[in-house]
């Protein structure tokens, strides 16, 4: 009889005992969920069971080759201006007491020129990282000439006072701009998705540059000729850093926008002589500053449309594109101006910058 009194009494218990255990589970799983979650140390490995799948696939282009390199080629042709390079004034109207100077500035020319760019670059198996080293080469001439007009005068911009004052006119002036530039880039560099179209490739690395510029000016002032050159050598070393972005729209064809910049520690060297065979009561100029230290920022932007694509059962890829860009080396114009006949140290740096803008045509093999 106790037993069954027993049985009957766990029968109606069973209900709740169940329904406490449901009740701490819950309770339990509440608890966990507040508590928190371990966290990953930065720059540490993750399974690949906590990432989303296809999260920042690589997009970098692989090839069966047994070399996993790749060599590009490009064609650049480029416009470089700078500020602050103007060769004279030619004014319609020389002035007097009553009579005030008119006329127009004399622009430094600008044309596209040519120059070109070679590259090499490896692919790594570790997190499928590539690295990329570039060199630039750009060597051009500009210049520009002018004659005094009819009962109007010529002056010279350039010409320190102890060769031809302010007062001084000349009947033609004629200038020339040498600009030498050799890039070296190094960088390393990942592709990857951010869409299903969209591919960007990041890379950080550092750049060299060497610019090297010379200014000659000759004036004709009565009848002889008065003479000027300068140069400004610069070599600069520094961090680079930048993006690249391919849109991708089927076949093989893209539009892209490339975007990088620099800060380059930056050592000058600036000479500079003239000669006046007029005023021989002043003496001639020969000048020098050497070791002049500072750090220069440069950014360029490009624009383009490309078509590449894999042959040879994936062996080989290529990939053609051809793009529009535009640079800027803050204050590279460091050719010096003397201003004062009573005080003739007395002198500045233009402090202009140099532009580049134009079209590069590039090839690139990966074998």
């Amino acid at each position: 009889m106790e037993s069954k009194k027993n049985m009957d009494l766990l029968s109606k218990a069973k209900p709740w005992v169940v329904a406490s255990m449901l009740a701490a589970t819950s309770l339990f799983g509440q608890q966990d969920k507040c508590r928190p979650q371990k966290s990953y140390e930065q720059s540490g490995d993750m399974a690949q069971a906590q990432m989303t799948p296809g999260y920042n696939a690589p997009a970098r282009i692989d090839v069966r080759g047994s070399w996993d390199v790749y060599v590009t080629g490009s064609f650049i042709y480029f416009q470089p201006t700078q500020d602050n390079m103007e060769v004279g004034f030619e004014a319609t109207t020389a002035g007097s007491a009553t009579l005030p100077v008119a006329g127009s500035v004399v622009n430094m020319g600008s044309s596209y020129k040519p120059g070109f760019k070679v590259g090499l670059g490896m692919n790594f198996d570790y997190d499928n990282w590539d690295a990329f080293a570039e060199y630039t080469r750009l060597h051009c001439t500009e210049s520009a000439s002018a004659t005094a007009p009819t009962g109007g005068a010529l002056y010279s911009y350039t010409h320190p006072p102890g060769d031809a004052g302010s007062t001084t006119s000349f009947s033609s002036l004629s200038d020339s701009w040498r600009l030498n530039m050799d890039l070296l880039d190094f960088q390393m560099a990942r592709a990857s998705y951010v869409g299903t179209k969209l591919t960007v490739r990041s890379h950080f690395g550092a750049r060299a540059a060497w610019i090297t510029q010379r200014r000659s000016t000759e004036g004709t002032e009565l009848t002889a000729t008065t003479t000027e050159h300068e140069k400004v050598t610069s070599w600069g070393l520094g961090l680079r850093a930048g993006m690249q972005s391919d849109w991708n729209l089927g076949c093989g064809f893209r539009f892209f926008g490339n975007g990088a910049a620099d800060l380059l520690f930056t050592q000058y060297q600036w000479s500079a002589t003239s000669y006046d065979p007029v005023n021989s009561e002043i003496a001639d100029l020969s000048a020098s500053q050497s070791d002049l230290n500072t750090v220069r920022p440069h950014a360029d932007l490009e624009f383009g449309f490309g078509w590449g694509s894999y042959f040879d059962n994936n062996n080989w890829h290529v990939d053609f594109a051809a793009g529009y860009g535009f640079q800027v080396f803050w204050d590279q114009n460091m050719f010096r101006r003397f201003y004062s006949t009573v005080r003739p140290g007395l002198s500045y740096t233009d402090q202009g910058n140099l532009y580049l803008q134009g079209l590069t045509i590039t090839a690139r093999l990966d074998f």
